[in-house]
């Protein structure tokens, strides 16, 4: 990611289960505001799909519902790519390239579904990251840009 950043936006929720609607909704308002609702790659809900559910594994998982504990979002946007940070307390995960295919086989037979959030994340990003710092997780979601599909990725 060489290519400046030309648009920054952040918000910080508590970690409480309906919270990711906030953010949801203020990142559709900021795309429309930004005009940036006309046909692009990625499509607008398969984005927000997977940073709502960013948002909910920090919640439940990095913060485990302790509502004093915040959750950061950031929302960096460059001429080839939307990244967005989703930052918690917790200690993270790791991401493991599994076979998306056998896990959705796999979820249709279980008694109760739950565990779609890092199969959508991966289907939907074109990049998924995780960083480690100073006590803090952050799972960085690319979503690159109409025209930079093909493009070099890191």
């Amino acid at each position: 990611m060489c290519d400046k950043v030309w648009f920054r936006k952040e918000w910080t929720i508590p970690s409480e289960l309906g919270q990711e609607k906030n953010v949801i909704a203020e990142l559709r308002r900021t795309f429309q505001e930004l005009q940036l609702e006309e046909p692009f790659e990625p499509c607008l809900d398969e984005m927000v799909t997977a940073v709502s559910e960013a948002c909910l594994n920090a919640i439940e998982h990095g913060n485990q519902l302790i509502k004093d504990l915040p959750v950061n979002v950031i929302l960096l946007i460059q001429s080839d790519r939307y990244t967005f940070q989703i930052t918690d307390r917790g200690n993270g995960i790791d991401i493991v390239d599994e076979s998306p295919g056998a896990q959705v086989r796999d979820r249709f037979d279980w008694e109760n579904p739950r565990g779609w959030g890092l199969l959508l994340i991966r289907h939907y990003a074109d990049l998924v990251r995780e960083l480690r710092y100073d006590g803090e997780f952050c799972i960085e979601l690319h979503f690159l840009r109409m025209g930079a599909k093909g493009a070099a990725v890191e």
